[in-house]
């Protein structure tokens, strides 16, 4: 069902709110959330290593603006809504005369920061994608999308280097409670979510790197999309220099954004929120490479196969020194997987390599399939003859 203001497939129903916000309802949770998607401006007098909030700072809700709301396409497997909303905010930082971490305040002079979005549900998709423009002209400030979850939790996942990442929302506060509150910005690969076990939220992308589960009542997933900082180069906060006259820090442009909101059923493993992401980063590419004639390929058929979504697959590729095909994979999760790799091409030989590709162990293939037992943490590189 489609309408100006309304997505639905099989998976999940979007309503889009005057506001610009959306209500996301995640069918097979039997569960709404609602007022999704709004974004919040504040003040940055920090520099490219840490945000620091200024001492008498204005933060800014997108909820208080009107939105222009409209009906970009609407096909038979896909359609997007386009939504503007056209904040004022603060024109820059005032520092005063003491220029220290955290000084200052945000000028009384505005200027307009246009963003635009435009939400995308696919048929048979169980994800909703966003692509968002910012088209920035203040200095000195954070743009962040809030995602609220309505999921109890303390902990976050997040995406990393051969590994999903869990951490709590505060950093370690020391034996006087007292902790670092920019240490609660955690780092992101290609996802970051919550879950309380049955059921979760991931924010999938392919272009952001940092990411905050805010303390509050809804648990909300806080995605930073820009910081414009002054040019400030320092060995540490007591020595450093600066360069006003250097603009490029301060974001003076138009930024494309793309990303995606998954609910899914049970923690990050259960949900397949790996798999999901990958979905937006690896997207396929279609390429004629003949006329269609004397084909006897299959419609849908598969080189290679693996058939546990637990585990990631991470490159297909010529081997470096040989005329044999390298396949390396990983387990990010806390116990081993089991998995059969599975071939569309005639494998005669098959070794499992380090990651330098030297030959190691030989593996037996039967009927075109390899069985596999990684371990937690394994990276996996298979070669194929």
């Amino acid at each position: 069902m489609i309408r100006a203001h309304q997505l639905e497939n099989e998976f999940l129903k979007v309503a889009i709110n005057s506001d610009g916000t959306f209500d996301l309802t995640d069918k097979s949770n039997d569960r709404v959330i609602k007022n999704m998607h709004a974004f919040e401006d504040e003040g940055d007098t920090g520099d490219y290593w840490a945000y620091y909030a200024p001492y008498h700072n204005q933060i800014i809700s997108s909820r208080g603006f009107n939105s222009r709301i409209w009906m970009e396409d609407n096909g038979p497997i896909s359609a997007t809504i386009g939504i503007e909303t056209i904040m004022q905010v603060p024109a820059r930082a005032e520092y005063g005369k003491v220029k220290v971490q955290g000084y200052g305040k945000r000028s009384q002079e505005l200027v307009d920061l246009k963003i635009v979005s435009h939400i995308t549900l696919n048929k048979g998709s169980k994800h909703l994608k966003v692509k968002t423009s910012i088209d920035n002209k203040a200095k000195d400030h954070r743009v962040r999308v809030m995602i609220p979850t309505d999921i109890q939790t303390d902990f976050s996942d997040a995406a990393g280097h051969f590994t999903v990442d869990r951490r709590h929302m505060v950093h370690e506060i020391d034996d006087q409670g007292k902790h670092f509150p920019e240490m609660a910005l955690r780092p992101m690969s290609t996802f970051a979510g919550i879950n309380d076990g049955e059921k979760g939220l991931a924010v999938l992308n392919n272009c952001l790197t940092e990411f905050q589960l805010v303390d509050d009542d809804r648990r909300t997933l806080a995605l930073t999309l820009l910081r414009a900082v002054r040019n400030r180069i320092c060995t540490e906060s007591r020595v450093s220099s600066e360069f006003p006259e250097k603009l490029g820090s301060q974001m003076l442009q138009t930024v494309d954004y793309e990303y995606a909101i998954y609910p899914h059923k049970g923690d990050w493993v259960a949900g397949q929120v790996y798999a999901e992401a990958d979905k937006l980063n690896a997207k396929p590419a279609a390429t004629q490479i003949s006329m269609n004639k004397g084909g006897y390929l299959p419609i849908s058929a598969s080189h290679y196969a693996l058939d546990n979504q637990a585990l990631v697959l991470t490159a297909v590729k010529k081997s470096e020194d040989r005329d044999s095909i390298i396949v390396r994979l990983h387990n990010p999760t806390g116990e081993t997987q089991a998995a059969k790799l599975s071939f569309g091409l005639p494998v005669t030989q098959a070794w499992r390599n380090n990651i330098n590709e030297i030959r190691g162990e030989a593996l037996t293939i039967e009927n075109g399939v390899i069985s596999l037992d990684v371990p937690h943490g394994k990276i996996i590189t298979i070669e194929l003859k």
